[in-house]
């Protein structure tokens, strides 16, 4: 199942299932403490519509800038543009292999590209405006499963494949790939090795002529220097993963990006230098086949990893897991969060999409969350996320009696 809250209106929610079904949920409603069920105010079947994927729906996107469009990819080789109004298919791109991810910049003025990642290994944009693919990236050994845009530059693009590499790309330049990164820093440690032996500056000439033929030797020198800075930023051999890269993420800042990957690990990358940040993210449970989800808070300060069919909490800075909401009864494979109400919504493979509803009106670092129980308890957090009455284990901070 995936997932998509629109970013215009905060309020509808696209989910799309294995079996090709797509519906669109209204989820303005206030939630409080009673049980509400949302139906769906429309859905796209194989039965009742003739546009329908006709296998799994991997990704699903709102258009950017208004609810009018939305995308949806599908293991039967296409992406559809839908119009929302009709539900018709407005724009059709087919591809070669099974579609596994979609991305739309949602900072874009300039194009109206759509970043597709696909089983083969390369990663196709398409142009919404003329309906046709544009430019491919090429570099990567294997299937594209993880794509997402820079939110503060439009022409930056990111991509995560299941050769276990992440790759930077400027979409305007002819050698499109400027980084690839590396888990264990190595390129840094080079590039300071390098650096530790390059040949000191010559001493100043006292005549004009040997003055200018040190400067120029110096400029050379130098642009010699930046040019082996960012070729060595990009390497075939480099991974970023010890598996699949599943999940990117960056934060709303566009300082970090989050990775995940099939090798159980969550990574923090500093985008502007490429470093691993190195922190630990303990706990992490990722045996997906296919592309997964992240979810920050509003604030940036919480990650929302799916495990198996619970969803750990860390903190995004320190990598302290800060709680593990329970409710799924099978694997948790999307997440989607409301920044207005701080809402999260879930979608697993027991074909359920969970609400998480946080209580809002304890102070801050102190949190209030209500359980699931019937007796209708709270649990406190301190200022660590830590809940003396309960272990780790058996924590639930959030309600997941809500069900859409």
């Amino acid at each position: 199942m995936c997932l998509d809250l629109d970013k215009t209106e905060v309020r509808y929610l696209l989910s799309g299932s294995n079996d090709a079904t797509i519906s669109i949920y209204d989820v303005h409603e206030p939630i409080n403490d009673v049980q509400v069920t949302y139906k769906p105010l429309c859905s796209i079947t194989k039965k009742n519509n003739n546009d329908a994927h006709q296998y799994t729906v991997s990704i699903l996107q709102w258009y950017p800038y208004d609810t009018g469009m939305f995308l949806s990819g599908s293991f039967d080789s296409t992406i559809k543009a839908w119009d929302t109004n009709t539900l018709t298919v407005a724009g059709l791109f087919e591809f070669e292999d099974k579609v596994y991810t979609l991305a739309m910049s949602r900072i874009a003025t300039s194009h109206t590209l759509v970043a597709a990642g696909t089983g083969e290994p390369k990663v196709r944009l398409c142009d919404m405006r003329t309906g046709r693919a544009t430019h491919t990236l090429t570099g990567h050994r294997e299937a594209v499963w993880a794509l997402a845009w820079d939110p503060r530059n439009e022409f930056l693009l990111v991509s995560g494949s299941a050769d276990r590499s992440i790759r930077l790309w400027d979409i305007r330049r002819s050698a499109s790939c400027l980084m690839t990164f590396d888990q264990h820093n190595e390129q840094f440690d080079t590039m300071q090795q390098e650096a530790a032996h390059a040949p000191r500056p010559t001493a100043y000439s006292q005549t004009n002529n040997s003055s200018s033929s040190s400067s120029s030797s110096s400029s050379s020198s130098s642009l010699s220097s930046n040019s082996a800075s960012v070729s060595s930023k990009v390497s075939s051999v480099a991974s970023a993963h010890n598996g699949a890269v599943s999940a990117l993420k960056f934060t709303p800042d566009g300082r970090y990006l989050l990775s995940s990957g099939t090798d159980n690990r969550m990574h923090l990358w500093d985008v502007a230098t490429g470093r691993n940040t190195l922190i630990s993210y303990s706990g992490i449970v990722n045996q997906t086949q296919k592309a997964s989800t992240i979810c920050l808070s509003g604030n940036g300060r919480l990650v929302y990893h799916p495990c198996g069919p619970h969803i750990h909490a860390y903190d995004l800075l320190t990598g302290d897991m800060v709680a593990r909401l329970n409710g799924h009864f099978d694997k948790v494979t999307s997440l989607a969060f409301q920044p207005h109400t701080q809402h999260m919504y879930s979608g697993g493979n027991d074909n359920q999409i969970l609400v998480w509803n946080p209580k809002m009106d304890a102070p801050v670092p102190q949190q209030t969350y209500t359980r699931t129980e019937k007796e209708g308890d709270h649990v406190t957090l301190d200022e660590k996320g830590i809940e003396a009455a309960a272990p780790l284990e058996d924590r639930d901070y959030w309600s997941d009696e809500d069900n859409v």
